[in-house]
């Protein structure tokens, strides 16, 4: 088998072992996988030990994975904290990815760990690995902690490390601190790649 795709947002109630029994079936069986699609949206009971022992499972043993995209968005058990790992072991792990596509869209209330701090932590454990990636895709609508610094930081690692990056698209809704003219300075620094979206 070389594609999953797990539409599962309608497992609320499914936690942490849950996940990683997932994890574990996909390592022992799949390690040739190509492309991996999870959407775990709105899983109340998920944890950041859940979202760390799935991420180590899958980044330790399905290295020929090209496509990832991971949906955790409203997920509010898993903070910045689990997310900063889930980056650090998927920018260590799966080196040869070119397409990644990651939510962690989330209420106002669920977001007060992802801040500035936050996202450089993120952006220093997720991109110096990917150098392959052609395709990009990131929400953290929801984060208003996230500021203009924090776009900045993102943005200056990935102009850094993904050169040959053919789309980008990050999504900052309810990002009240990510002003106008910041995107517009962003999208200048980013004119190297083809197609751009800074919503």
């Amino acid at each position: 088998m070389e594609e999953a795709i797990l539409p599962m947002e309608w497992l609320k109630n499914v936690g942490d072992e849950g996940l990683i029994e997932l994890g574990r079936i996909l390592a022992k069986n799949c390690k040739n996988l190509k492309k991996l699609e999870i959407n775990c949206f709105g899983w109340k009971k998920l944890t950041n030990k859940g979202l760390e022992k799935f991420a180590q499972e899958i980044c330790e043993n399905l290295s020929q994975l090209e496509h990832l995209m991971l949906n955790f968005g409203a997920c509010g058990k898993i903070t910045g904290e689990g997310i900063i790992v889930l980056g650090r072991k998927i920018g260590e792990g799966l080196p040869g990815l070119e397409g990644l596509s990651l939510d962690f869209s989330r209420t106002v209330e669920d977001s007060a760990d992802f801040d500035e701090d936050f996202m450089k932590k993120f952006s220093d454990g997720l991109l110096p690995g990917l150098k392959e990636l052609q395709f990009l895709e990131m929400n953290f609508s929801g984060c208003p902690k996230i500021g203009n610094q924090g776009l900045e930081y993102l943005v200056s690692g990935i102009k850094e490390y993904q050169k040959d990056l053919n789309v980008l698209v990050l999504s900052f809704k309810s990002c009240t601190g990510i002003t106008l003219s910041t995107k517009n300075k962003m999208y200048k620094k980013l004119a190297h790649i083809p197609a751009v979206d800074l919503a």
